[in-house]
């Protein structure tokens, strides 16, 4: 029956705390008793399985239950005060979430964007680079070479998504790479879970920036794309993407 509480209860955090995150040094917090499964059905599949896999690696004692975070900090929470478990699992949810990629925050200008771009990789390519996407071939980052990566940008010109790809030979080779990427990722968000599209499974993980309808709420999605279905011909016809986004910042209305 805990597990079911803490679901229920992360299920309203999510819901109610997605704007507006306020870090916080509290590390010792309660959480309510009161079961709330109906709401946990408004929560998108990448929150819901964020709260089951943090609940899950739990460490239960007692009334207390301690999580470590990626990067190796314990939180506890308590239970016993239903306000202040609102502190952990914004902890949780601010620890997951994505909020950039290259030490660059999704939300960022176009022209600053590009600046910083260029400092860490040099001149995009201009022929295959618009005002929408700025691409960068055969790059290095966090240790991986890539074949080539996009930036992209809304139409106002806030940077708003990323795709960095890996070009394959072979799809076992897609498949092993597109493996190790997951283990990679997974290090860093607790949600990431392989899911079935009918052709191949693809992995998905973190929480998106701004609340999204997109991949059913996830912020990254790698997958596997073959060149040869779009006509094109390539000595590697297979494609290994790691995608961010892309997260709608502006909402376009009348």
């Amino acid at each position: 029956m805990k597990r079911i509480v803490l679901l229920g209860l992360a299920a309203t955090l999510f819901t109610s705390s997605f704007a507006a995150l306020e870090s916080t040094d509290k590390r010792v917090v309660a959480i309510d008793t009161t079961p709330l499964l109906d709401s946990a059905q408004q929560v998108p599949p990448a929150a819901r399985i964020l709260i089951s896999n943090v609940v899950s690696r739990c460490n239960i004692t007692g009334k207390e239950m301690s999580y470590a975070l990626p990067d190796g900090e314990m939180i506890t929470m308590t239970v016993a005060d239903g306000e202040s478990s609102d502190a952990f699992w914004k902890v949780v949810l601010e620890a997951n979430m994505v909020k950039g990629i290259c030490n660059i925050p999704f939300g960022t200008p176009y022209g600053e964007t590009r600046k910083n771009l260029e400092v860490k990789f040099g001149e995009p390519d201009l022929q295959t680079s618009t005002k929408d996407n700025l691409r960068f071939s055969d790059t290095q980052y966090e240790g991986i070479q890539f074949d080539w990566m996009h930036f992209l940008f809304q139409s106002d010109g806030i940077f708003n998504g990323a795709i960095f790809g890996v070009d394959c030979r072979t799809k076992s080779d897609a498949i092993s790479i597109k493996r190790e990427f997951h283990e990679l990722l997974s290090k860093l968000y607790a949600n990431f879970v392989d899911l079935d599209n009918g052709n191949n499974f693809e992995s998905y993980g973190g929480i998106a920036p701004v609340p999204t309808d997109k991949n059913l709420g996830f912020a990254i999605c790698i997958d596997i794309v073959d060149y040869k279905e779009s006509g094109l011909i390539s000595d590697k016809p297979y494609a290994v993407r790691i995608i961010y986004g892309p997260f709608d910042f502006i909402k376009e209305n009348f």
